[in-house]
């Protein structure tokens, strides 16, 4: 009995951290991939417009999916963000033409948003009292994800061929789905009123650490698009160019503590 419980209290947080890795698997997936598509994406342009389309997907989706959330619960839009998942990756898969592979992108991104707002307002929920802990367990999931998307896209591309890597992943998708249909809690708990939204729009360390961020996804939005497409006409492998990716992943992960450390000295 005693197992049992342990079991159905560690069930939300395992299956939001699952869809987390998931989310960024797919993401981290496609970068050493996509110049081999059937839709030959292979200029720096029409990766920088891939790389926007998520970004544009992520932005209108996260406030549908936390108006849905607060609405209707946040299982259905977790749900729902998995099936915009296995569409993306079934077109980034099989589409023969660059627009698609635009589409793909966008219900990509819409997918993230809905697994970060209604995943995480999930656990903030479930999770009173330990909060910040659990959401940091479903976070551990994400920075798994990051780290192995882009070296398993590459191994498998170079095991097996592009449809293998998708093929893999696929799979785990059904998985993801079906711990998101038969796992997460049906209940919705009575919710407090949402708080009003304009003090933290005008709030000053708000905006800064808003615009840190910016900057950050700015950097990194300037190297996904260029770097994969160079390496691949120097000849490197979808390995090896998962593999750099990958590093920037670790040294992201090991300088978490360090700048903890920073600022709190």
């Amino acid at each position: 009995m005693l197992k049992t419980v342990r079991l159905d209290r560690w069930r939300p947080v395992g299956v939001v951290a699952f869809a987390l890795f998931m989310d960024y698997l797919i993401y981290g997936l496609l970068i050493p991939l996509t110049p081999y598509s059937p839709a030959r994406a292979t200029t720096e342009a029409q990766l920088g417009l891939l790389y926007g389309a998520y970004s544009l997907g992520v932005l209108a989706a996260t406030p549908l999916f936390g108006y849905l959330g607060d609405r209707i619960g946040y299982r259905r839009p977790i749900i729902g963000g998995v099936a915009l998942s296995a569409t993306a990756l079934l077109l980034f898969w099989l589409a023969p033409q660059f627009q698609l592979l635009l589409v793909g992108r966008l219900l990509q991104g819409a997918a993230s948003a809905a697994n970060w707002t209604a995943g995480l307002a999930l656990i903030a929920e479930h999770y009173s009292d330990d909060r910040v802990e659990m959401m940091g367990v479903a976070l551990m999931g994400s920075t798994a994800g990051s780290l192995l998307g882009p070296v398993i896209g590459g191994a498998l591309y170079e095991l097996g061929g592009y449809s293998l890597a998708f093929v893999v992943t696929g799979m785990l998708v059904v998985i993801d789905a079906a711990a998101c249909i038969f796992l997460l809690p049906r209940q919705q708990t009575v919710r407090a009123r949402s708080p009003d939204i304009w003090p933290l729009l005008v709030d000053r360390s708000v905006l800064v650490a808003a615009a840190a961020v910016a900057l950050a996804a700015i950097g990194w939005g300037i190297i996904e698009p260029l770097l994969p497409v160079q390496l691949t006409r120097l000849g490197v492998t979808p390995g090896v160019v998962g593999l750099v990716f990958t590093a920037g992943s670790v040294a992201y992960g090991l300088s978490a503590p360090v700048v903890a450390w920073a600022s709190n000295h």
